[in-house]
C-alpha cells in the first residue's frame, strides 16, 4: 500500500513540474563569423551587437541572457587564470564553483557562480583561448529560483560549439 502510494505521488509531482526551456524551445545553428564561433540558438531570441561581442536576451521574464565576448587575449594558456584572477574577471561571489572541462574537445573553464552584486542572479561561465583571443561565454538566470527550468539549455546551446573560418551571417540555418 505505501509503495503504490509513493509511486502515484512520484508520478503526480513529476507531471506537475514545469518542462525546462530546452524541452519548450527548438535551436538551430547559428555562427557569428566576427567572432568565428559556431553554436546553436532560436529565431526567437532577441539578439544585439556590440565590438566582439552578442547577446541574446532568451528571456525577459525570468531574465535569461547569453553573452559572448571575444578580446585579445593576455593569457597564454587557461592556466593563468587563477581564483582570484576568475573572482575579479566575471565578478563572481564568494564561494564560486571552477573546473576545468572540454568543450567538444576544446579545453575550457567553467564557471558556477552567483553574482557580487545581486545574489538573485546565477551565472556560469565558460572560458576558451582560441588563436590569440580570449572568449567569454556568460550565462545567466534571473531570479536564481529559475535556474532549474533553464540549467540545460546552456549545454543545448553549446552542444556543437566550435570556431569556424567562413563567412556565414549570424542567422538560424
Amino acid at each position: 500500500m505505501m509503495k503504490s502510494v509513493f509511486v502515484v505521488l512520484f508520478f503526480v509531482c513529476f507531471l506537475l513540474q514545469p518542462p525546462s526551456f530546452a524541452q519548450e524551445e527548438k535551436l538551430f545553428d547559428c555562427r557569428d563569423p566576427d567572432l568565428g564561433i559556431r553554436f546553436k540558438c532560436s529565431p526567437k531570441w532577441q539578439v544585439g551587437f556590440e565590438d566582439n561581442a552578442f547577446f541574446f536576451v532568451i528571456s525577459e521574464d525570468p531574465e535569461v541572457m547569453l553573452t559572448v565576448v571575444r578580446e585579445p587575449s593576455s593569457f597564454i594558456s587557461l592556466s593563468e587564470l587563477t581564483t582570484p584572477r576568475l573572482k575579479n574577471l566575471g565578478q563572481y561571489a564568494d564561494g564560486f564553483q571552477q573546473e576545468s572541462i572540454t568543450l567538444n574537445g576544446l579545453d575550457a573553464i567553467r564557471v558556477k557562480a552567483f553574482d557580487k552584486n545581486s545574489s538573485d542572479i546565477r551565472l556560469t561561465d565558460i572560458y576558451l583561448i582560441n588563436k590569440g583571443y580570449f572568449y567569454k561565454i556568460l550565462f545567466s538566470v534571473a531570479p536564481r529560483n529559475e535556474w532549474d527550468r533553464y540549467q540545460f539549455l546552456l549545454r543545448d546551446i553549446l552542444r556543437e560549439f566550435s570556431f569556424i573560418e567562413d563567412d556565414v551571417a549570424l542567422k538560424p540555418e
